[in-house]
This record gives C-alpha cells, sequence and structure tokens, in this order.
C-alpha cells in the first residue's frame, strides 16, 4: 500500500498539503520491506486511483506560529525542502496549503485534514473548477491544483495520474516485484461523457504499457 503517504506528518515537517503517493516515499517503502528480508516476489505494490481535496488555511497553523519552538523547525523544514524543490516553494503563483492541524496517532498534522476523491472526481474538478492549470511536484513527481469552493475557500488538490503512475508501475519490474493492486477501479467514470470515458481508458492502457 503506497498511498495515504501523508497519513502521519511529524515535526520538523511543516503541515502541508502534499503528495499522497510521493515517488521517492514508495521506494523507500519498499525498500524498507526488502531490508527485513522479504522476497521482491511476494510484494505486491498497491497504487491509488483516488486523491485528496485539502481546504487550505490562509496562515500557518498555530503550532507552525512564530516565536513558537516548534515554528522554527518547522520554518527551518519549510526553507529546506524549498530549496531543493520539494513541497514548499511550488511556484510563486500557487504558494504552499497549509492544512489544519488535526492529529492522528502521536503525529500533530495529516491528511485526516482533506477529503478523499475519487479519480473521475479529481478530473472534473481540474476540468470545471481549477484556478490554475495542472501543476507537477519535481520533489514527489506529482500532479496537484487548486480551485475555490462556492464560499469562496482556496483548496489544494493531491492526486496521480497516469503520468505519476507509469513512474511507479516501472518500480515493479526494476525491483522484480509481484504486481499492483489498485484502489479502487471503480473510482473512473466508464459511462460517462467521451472525455470521462477516454480518462478511465487512459488509465488501464497505461498498465498495458509497463506490466
Amino acid at each position: 500500500m503506497s498511498y495515504d503517504e501523508q497519513g502521519q506528518i511529524f515535526y520538523p515537517q511543516p503541515c502541508v498539503a502534499g503528495a499522497n503517493s510521493g515517488l521517492q516515499q514508495t521506494i523507500d517503502g519498499v525498500n524498507g520491506y526488502l531490508a527485513l528480508g522479504i522476497e521482491s516476489s511476494k510484494l505486491v505494490l498497491g497504487q491509488p486511483w483516488y486523491g485528496y481535496d485539502y481546504v487550505c488555511v490562509t496562515t500557518p497553523p498555530l503550532a507552525s506560529a512564530p516565536g513558537s519552538d516548534m515554528a522554527e523547525s518547522s520554518a527551518a523544514a519549510v526553507g529546506a525542502t524549498a530549496a531543493g524543490g520539494g513541497l514548499a516553494l511550488r511556484s510563486e503563483v500557487n504558494p504552499v496549503c497549509y492544512m489544519k492541524e488535526v492529529p492522528y496517532q502521536g503525529a500533530y498534522c495529516s491528511d485526516a485534514a482533506g477529503s478523499q476523491r475519487e479519480y473521475r472526481w479529481v478530473m472534473r474538478a481540474l476540468r470545471d473548477n481549477a484556478t490554475t492549470r495542472r501543476l507537477w511536484d519535481s520533489s514527489a513527481q506529482a500532479p496537484y491544483f487548486d480551485f475555490r469552493d462556492e464560499h469562496g475557500l482556496r483548496h489544494q488538490v493531491w492526486y496521480d495520474d497516469p503520468v505519476s503512475l507509469i513512474l511507479k508501475y516501472e518500480l515493479v519490474q526494476k525491483m522484480s516485484l509481484r504486481g499492483i493492486a489498485l484502489w479502487g477501479t471503480d473510482f473512473l467514470d466508464y459511462t460517462g461523457d467521451p472525455v470521462e470515458r477516454a480518462q478511465a481508458t487512459e488509465m488501464w492502457d497505461v498498465i498495458n504499457v509497463k506490466l
């Protein structure tokens, strides 16, 4: 299961929206199992056909407010990530999306601050409501975009599409894994308009290219 990777965010990492299934996190997770002596042929790589929709808060969460000890370490992490082209400084027109702090199992912040969204919902939101184009995080190797809801609140949506998924499907071959598992195949639109049917077909076709 290489998704819900924002399930626990610990200091000094900032409480910001990020990839549901980042490439390097996926690689590190597989390597962790291999280091335990588990044979690669027994590992099935779980992949998400859904994303997360986060409501962005206008200011950093309270624990990250200036003057707190945690804020200093969190700010340092933001700066380091920005310098490396990661989460914190994605673009001037699309700043970081700070999330509401929702603790989970000892972590001060988690993806519980967001809502899971099926792939078909994500594609419709990108087409109909996005206030940015489809953007790409070079660190996580994952797409995302912004939109505003009917109340004017800014949202940021992180998801996987054929471009990001194929990079992880390639790991199955490179790391000699048994195969992939998908969550979930019913998150596509098989009966909608031609554009949505084509999007569903593309999600399946990219599997055939690599597996």
